[in-house]
């Protein structure tokens, strides 16, 4: 029996999360009932979290601890099968967002106010300089209602929309 499908909160891989409560869920493959899991939670230094083997059919498991701002945390699961066999999952993993203490950035908007007269659709460009290692960490998220054009480094991408800021999804621009 193997464990599959990992997700947290019905993510898979989840960026920016900032959920208070970790649902950890998970399908398993193979072999007829699950006896007991064990769940593990780390972060790049430690354990953060071990659920010790719980002798439970169910297949999810809530971790009890407090995640870091800005942190990448790595997750895997071990199933028992009827047989009290064992088998552990593939590693997943969920990265916290900043926290609202921690916010310094702004809205990049057209400047516009509120009583001013607005277009259709608003051009908003924003010029910046990034370091090397500030490139290779930068996630853009856009929150719109149609489409949105991006031109990093000056090449065109263009971002899905949205629904919901729960829905959001990354994409590779530079």
């Amino acid at each position: 029996m193997k464990p599959i499908r990992l997700q947290l909160n019905h993510r898979n891989n989840p960026l920016g999360i900032d959920d208070k409560q970790l649902r950890l869920t998970w399908n398993v493959e193979g072999g007829i009932t699950q006896s007991a899991y064990q769940v593990t939670v780390k972060n790049e230094n430690e354990t953060v979290f071990d659920s010790g083997k719980i002798s439970s059919s169910s297949m999810n498991c809530t971790a009890a601890f407090e995640p870091e701002s800005r942190t990448r945390y790595f997750w895997s699961v071990t199933v028992w099968d009827e047989n009290g066999v064992s088998e552990k999952s593939e590693t997943a993993f969920f990265e916290t967002g900043i926290s609202p203490e921690e916010w310094r950035a702004g809205w990049i908007t057209s400047g516009l106010m509120a009583d001013e007269e607005r277009l259709p659709a608003d051009y908003s460009k924003k010029e910046f300089s990034l370091s090397r290692a500030e490139r290779l960490s930068l996630q853009v998220r856009a929150i719109i209602h149609l489409t949105e054009k991006l031109s990093p480094n000056g090449k065109r991408k263009t971002a899905k929309p949205y629904l919901s800021l729960k829905s959001l999804q990354t994409q590779r621009l530079i």
